[in-house]
């Protein structure tokens, strides 16, 4: 009798076992009440056209201009991209972003260029004077970017006194493409929530899945939630931007 009931407990006890993995679904990193697994879904193929080394740092470094001198990441202008160091976006006009470092610069020249290398976009952003993670839009006076087409965009740091880049200028730079939404869930129009996020993360659209995760930290800065989801992200190992994930915003 007794051995039958403990017999019938254990088989209760491993079918229950069993069904928990059933019972969790897998979704982004960060977002409770869901099973942790890899944030970033990078598309597959898909990496900058070339090595992208300019003078003054190469597409993921750029270092001088009154930037401190030490091996911190976090001292080092970055644009914050994936691995691959190329985004897509479905956006005509994307919003993209960079860390930027404290520095004596007070301007900086934001250039994108296609793949051949005629200019597509050209502006002067000001910079404030405390590093953080900076978001540069492009504004509709600007031309839609052309599906299917890479452009390489880049920052060039305009330092101290001088009234334009020099030769030397610490740049950074990554590579964009516009493409078509790959799924009914992504549209052209981003909603502003946690699952229009994931849904990005899933198709891998970095560009626009990452600006749509700094807008809702910016409009709800004390949601511990997003602040975990954006943390994930940056630790992502395909991603590999963790020392950035507890720098400031600024404008």
């Amino acid at each position: 009798m007794h051995k039958n009931k403990y017999l019938l407990f254990a088989i209760a006890f491993l079918l229950s076992s069993s069904l928990v993995p059933l019972l969790m679904k897998p979704s982004v990193a960060g977002i409770p009440g869901t099973q942790t697994v890899s944030f970033w879904n990078p598309p597959p193929g898909r990496r900058a056209p070339r090595k992208s080394i300019i003078k003054g740092g190469a597409s993921r470094d750029g270092n001088s201009c009154g930037i401190a001198q030490t091996k911190a990441v976090t001292d080092v202008m970055t644009p914050l991209m994936p691995k691959s160091n190329i985004g897509l976006t479905r956006m005509s006009r994307p919003t993209l972003l960079a860390f930027i470092p404290e520095s004596n610069a007070k301007k900086a020249l934001f250039v994108i260029n296609d793949q051949a290398g005629e200019e597509h976009y050209q502006t002067y952003l000001t910079l404030p004077q405390k590093s953080g993670v900076m978001k540069i839009n492009i504004p509709d006076s600007a031309s839609e970017l052309v599906k299917g087409v890479k452009y390489k965009w880049s920052i060039s740091l305009i330092c101290g006194d001088n009234t334009d880049v020099e030769p030397d200028s610490p740049s950074i730079q990554g590579w964009i493409e516009r493409v078509s939404p790959v799924s009914n869930t992504i549209s052209q129009t981003q909603s502003l929530d946690l699952k229009s996020v994931e849904n990005l993360a899933k198709a891998g659209i970095w560009v626009d899945m990452l600006s749509t995760l700094m807008e809702l930290r910016q409009s709800q800065p004390d949601n511990m939630e997003l602040k975990k989801t954006w943390t994930a992200l940056l630790e992502d190992k395909n991603v590999g931007l963790k020392e950035f994930a507890e720098q400031p915003f600024i404008d």
